[in-house]
């Protein structure tokens, strides 16, 4: 292969890891947004059951606001893993395409030698 065939596959590397980290970014976000949305219910259910417990007779109010506790908790804990995934995948790409880009100009440089970069080729110094 010619070395414009590599650089040419290089940049449809980090297309493809560009497409593919963003969209799972993306998802990510998403799925932390309707979280998002959920914990707020939850909380509003919470609130709610908490104003009805003013009565220390009435177990059921208690009850359904610990649940409503443990709901808003769990929701947390899921919104907390979607932004943990979001930015592991975004500082991966952070890593993976400087890496992607260096590692060609390493290997081309041990191939033939040549350390400026494609493209500044075209163009003569002078």
């Amino acid at each position: 292969m010619t070395e414009i065939k590599f650089f040419r596959l290089l940049l449809v590397a980090l297309a493809a890891l560009a497409i593919g980290l963003g969209g799972g970014i993306a998802w990510s976000v998403y799925q932390q947004g309707e979280a998002e949305t959920a914990i707020s219910l939850a909380f509003g259910d919470y609130n709610r059951y908490v104003a009805a417990c003013a009565d220390p007779n009435d177990d059921t109010a208690v009850d359904l606001a610990e649940r409503a506790h443990e709901k808003v908790a769990r929701l947390s804990a899921v919104r907390d893993a979607h932004e943990e995934r979001a930015q592991w995948l975004m500082w991966t790409g952070i890593v993976l395409a400087p890496a992607l880009v260096l590692l060609f100009y390493a290997v081309r440089w041990a191939m033939t030698g040549k350390i400026r970069p494609l493209w500044l080729l075209a163009r003569r110094p002078g």
